[in-house]
């Protein structure tokens, strides 16, 4: 459905269907060899998390520790009960096809859709270091970057889905709170707000959440 929105351009459809090939490839090139540390660590501690296990300050033995929050953990823990291949390829999947959705939606504010196609088409290419390291390595950042772009998309005319996915990524890693409170910022100068009202509401209720499932003994 989203490439039905573009233009019938044939470089654009060939470039389009190329990045698809290079997720099968790097995610095959990263089931081949023993998987990196974000994926590990996820993985376990999302199992842990779904276990009703503490996972924080476990060694994984992958040289790091899991910092993110329990409502994050438990997207990992279901990759978990997948084939290691299955798992990558569904999280890669997943971030790549939110990124440029989120992008499409950016762009097309732009102008129409062979600009916003030229627009995507060189960010893609400049990005490419940046994807095939986010591949390799299983990081969430575009994954999160993705729902960011598509928030901002959502947030006037869809405002309470927005507030509820923007707080769920600030959840998730906080870097975006700044995103989200300037785009409160923007609500509130054009006389909107119900994304600004509901946004922290939303926020405390996703960190609040894991205090419902597990007893206060696991956050201490």
């Amino acid at each position: 459905m989203m490439l039905a929105t573009f233009s019938k351009g044939k470089t654009w459809k060939v470039l389009y269907w190329l990045q698809w090939a290079l997720i099968g490839l790097l995610t095959l090139q990263v089931a081949q060899r023993p998987y990196g540390g974000h994926y590990g660590i996820f993985t376990q501690a999302g199992s842990y998390l779904l276990s009703g296990k503490n996972p924080y300050g476990v060694d994984w033995g992958f040289g790091g520790l899991w910092f993110y929050s329990p409502v994050f953990g438990w997207l990992f823990g279901v990759l978990n009960g997948l084939p290691k291949t299955a798992g990558i390829f569904i999280f890669n999947f997943l971030s790549h096809l939110l990124l440029l959705e989120g992008l499409r939606r950016y762009l097309n504010q732009l102008g129409g859709p062979a600009k916003t196609n030229c627009f995507l088409s060189v960010l893609i290419c400049l990005s490419l270091g940046e994807f095939i390291g986010a591949y390799q390595h299983i990081r969430p950042e575009m994954l999160l970057l993705g729902i960011s772009l598509i928030v901002f998309d959502l947030s006037f005319s869809r405002p309470i889905l927005a507030s509820s996915l923007g707080a769920l990524i600030v959840n998730f890693k906080m870097f975006p709170i700044a995103a989200m409170g300037l785009l409160s910022v923007a609500h509130l100068k054009e006389r909107k707000y119900i994304f600004p009202l509901l946004f922290p509401c939303f926020l405390a209720l996703w960190f609040a959440l894991p205090l419902l499932v597990y007893d206060f003994s696991f956050v201490k």
